[in-house]
């Protein structure tokens, strides 16, 4: 369970940075939160979850690398 909770206040950390920080955090932060969803995309093809569940997890990282390649 903490484990769930750390990856929470991270992904919330790095989302403020993201809108409100200067532009290196924000480009950390947007490296950070790719390889978030990107370890969240794998962890659900690892557990065999449905294509609906991985949806809005790949749907997040296409948003983030588009917002990078911006």
């Amino acid at each position: 369970m903490s484990y769930q909770v750390a990856v929470g206040w991270l992904e919330l950390l790095a989302g403020l940075l993201l809108v409100l920080g200067p532009p290196i955090l924000q480009e950390m932060s947007n490296l950070l939160l790719t390889l978030l969803m990107m370890g969240a995309i794998f962890t659900l093809v690892s557990l065999k979850e449905s294509l609906n569940t991985c949806i809005p997890a790949i749907v997040c990282l296409g948003l983030l690398l588009l917002l990078d390649i911006c």
